[in-house]
């Protein structure tokens, strides 16, 4: 990505700008989803505003979050952009559907509702993602001590 004639845009905000310019709020949840985004050109979903590459961590998470994050985003979806650019047969994108399962009685909620589960339909970069949050929070660790 270094050497690369894209431009990799990193950056610690609240959120990010929409197709419209305008401020996009991280929801400040649980899901990397909800506190960092990858902008990539042509993306149907957040693309990037100007052909440019923005890898963008909501800066409410603690340093370790935010090193974990900014690796998913940039070592995970911005890589796999990277490659993809270069001819490699990859996708920079999760991707995943729904299956519903047996209606199941909620012990918690006392109601019965449809079992959900997600499959994930992208293995290489949800392994690379994986991979690449695990060894920044272990060098964020190691970094402390």
């Amino acid at each position: 990505m270094a050497n690369s004639d894209i431009n990799y845009n990193f950056q610690i905000s609240t959120g990010y700008p929409d197709t419209n310019g305008e401020h996009k709020e991280f929801k400040s949840g649980k899901e990397n989803w909800e506190n960092g985004i990858t902008l990539i050109p042509g993306a149907e979903s957040d693309p990037s505003p100007d052909g440019n590459v923005y890898i963008v961590t909501n800066s409410s998470l603690s340093a370790e979050d935010q090193a974990s994050n900014a690796a998913h985003e940039a070592y995970g979806h911005a890589y796999f952009y990277e490659l993809q650019q270069q001819g490699h047969d990859l996708n920079p994108f999760h991707k995943y559907r729904y299956v519903n399962g047996d209606e199941i009685y909620d012990e918690f909620t006392g109601m019965t509702v449809t079992a959900s589960v997600r499959i994930y339909m992208n293995v290489q970069s949800d392994e690379q993602i994986k991979k690449v949050e695990k060894q920044a929070r272990n060098n964020y660790k190691s970094r402390m001590r």
